[in-house]
């Protein structure tokens, strides 16, 4: 899949897996949206992201909290426009509508719940 010009969404990309994986999507030319809970290392891999020459930009978001993630999703869309890609924008908000998140579901904090915090080999409630 040809990722550039893209723009990405890595969760948890303040450290471990989710940095490596916002670093490589950026080595292959994608914009990334950090996402992590801790400011200090969403500023590290923002900046670690924007050095590959790409389009980088950092939130500070608790995923287990649906307000906050819909609140950035909605940054992020925000961005876009503000970078003059309006289709992006519009891509994003058409997308989040799609998937509902831009209004309350009842299985999302339990999914989020036992994605981040749950035991290994927890089975994720739908």
């Amino acid at each position: 899949m040809d990722v550039r010009n893209k723009t990405v969404v890595v969760t948890g990309a303040g450290r471990g897996i989710g940095r490596a994986i916002a670093l490589q999507l950026a080595a292959c030319g994608a914009d990334i949206a950090v996402f992590d809970l801790n400011a200090h290392e969403v500023d590290e891999t923002t900046a670690l992201c924007t050095a590959l020459s790409v389009h980088a930009r950092g939130y500070r978001v608790n995923v287990a909290e649906e307000g906050e993630v819909c609140a950035a999703m909605i940054q992020v869309a925000k961005d876009k426009a503000l970078k003059g890609d309006q289709r992006a924008a519009q891509t994003l908000i058409n997308l989040m509508r799609e998937l509902d998140i831009l209004k309350p579901q009842e299985a999302f904090e339990p999914r989020i719940f036992t994605l981040n915090i749950g035991r290994p080999g927890d089975k994720i409630k739908e």
